[in-house]
């Protein structure tokens, strides 16, 4: 299922300000792993080449971000997030 089929086509213009909110407050994962797909482009804007990998949907500061890289993030427990 492509990111267009599930409405999901502004993921990647939110996925920089989520980065930057992701490296100070710890993420809870509400959803996932489950299979998704990147569809790349070419310099023309046809589709290219699409990429299956797993996805995650996760909760920081109170807001939803859907279809994230699952390999992007690290697992810790409640005592190495409090410090």
């Amino acid at each position: 299922m492509s990111r267009e089929s599930k409405g999901l086509e502004n993921v990647f213009l939110l996925w920089p300000q989520a980065k930057e909110l992701l490296k100070v407050q710890p993420a809870v994962i509400i959803k996932g792993p489950y299979e998704g797909s990147i569809t790349y482009t070419n310099a023309a804007g046809a589709p290219g080449a699409v990429e299956i990998r797993m996805m995650i949907d996760v909760m920081v500061a109170g807001r939803v971000i859907v279809g994230l890289p699952a390999a992007d993030f690290s697992r810790i427990t409640r005592s190495e997030a409090s410090g």
